[in-house]
């Protein structure tokens, strides 16, 4: 192999690996933002309820030495302790039972999504075709929209003892997803 040739193929690997590590481990910081009114995730925004904290999430593909740019905001009614998988993007199967979360995020997975699995549109609600697990602390349910031609994936966590002017804000946040242009 030429020596253009192994340089080529060094980069390449050289971003493989820097766009897993960026899938796993970097998501970001994931910092609370409290107060905040909205926050956008590509084309879409959302409002934070009053009192709910907002963290952003980080990946997707970027250059290697630098840090991976916010793809999407995860909104909850409780603090994130600061080692918990939702500050890097990763919603587990269950979260607290007296508590909501929502999580709007741009697709960034390296597997494409069949287009019979985006099955939500604008407004949200939760009388849309999501797809949805129980699970002893609450019910997660999950889906995906696709807004000019970028995919997004929207989680919704409701913990089962979770108090109902929680659970009204997260719904309101919910519906107030829409495009900013």
């Amino acid at each position: 192999m030429s020596r253009a040739g192994v340089c080529i193929a060094s980069a390449i690997v050289a971003f493989a690996i820097g766009s897993l590590a960026a899938q796993s481990a970097a998501r970001g910081s994931g910092a609370a933002v409290s107060g905040t009114s909205t926050a956008r995730t590509g084309t879409l925004r959302l409002t934070v309820p009053r009192g709910f904290d907002q963290y952003d999430t980080r990946g997707g593909l970027y250059k290697a030495g630098t840090r991976p740019p916010v793809i999407g905001h995860v909104v909850t009614d409780y603090r994130l302790p600061a080692h918990s998988p939702l500050r890097r993007g990763v919603f587990p199967m269950s979260q607290p039972e007296r508590k909501v979360a929502l999580e709007l995020q741009l697709w960034d997975g390296l597997a494409a999504i069949p287009p019979s699995a985006i099955r939500l549109h604008l407004p949200l609600s939760l009388h849309q075709r999501w797809f949805h697990e129980r699970v002893p602390a609450g019910f997660r349910r999950y889906g995906y929209l696709r807004v000019k031609r970028q995919l997004y994936e929207v989680i919704v966590w409701t913990g089962r003892q979770a108090k109902p002017l929680d659970r009204d804000a997260l719904l309101r946040a919910l519906a107030s997803i829409h495009r900013t242009h």
